[in-house]
């Protein structure tokens, strides 16, 4: 797989895709019961492509990417070693974008809260 990220870098980057879902109980019970947001984070990485066919052989020996979704830790010696260099969020192809991850918490309250008095200034309240 690594050889591949490799030498498909002279053609272009791949992309890394984190997708984060976040859902907010509303306070009251209306349809649907919460308020939902999603984000889709993309992140190019361009492997070096000079990188030998021997290095991937002693990184991989390292057993250091075995666990990682894409044979390779970016945050570990595959970002200095195999990795040339990304566009987007570099936590993103750690495996979590925090900056857009907190934005979303943020916007799914506000959306609660905003559907929460909505519904406290419907005509029932008169009742």
């Amino acid at each position: 797989m690594l050889k591949s990220l490799r030498d498909s870098s002279l053609t272009g980057p791949h992309k890394v895709f984190t997708a984060v879902a976040c859902i907010v109980p509303l306070e009251l019970p209306v349809q649907p019961g919460y308020a939902l947001e999603v984000n889709l984070e993309e992140t190019e990485v361009y492997f070096k492509s000079d990188i030998t066919d021997q290095q991937i052989i002693d990184y991989v020996a390292t057993g250091e990417g075995s666990d990682a979704a894409g044979g390779y830790k970016i945050q570990e010696t595959a970002g200095k070693l195999l990795i040339d260099r990304i566009e987007g969020d570099f936590f993103n192809v750690v495996g979590l974008p925090v900056e857009s991850t907190i934005k979303l918490i943020k916007k799914t309250l506000a959306a609660a809260a905003a559907d929460d008095s909505d519904e406290s200034d419907s005509e029932f309240d008169d009742y």
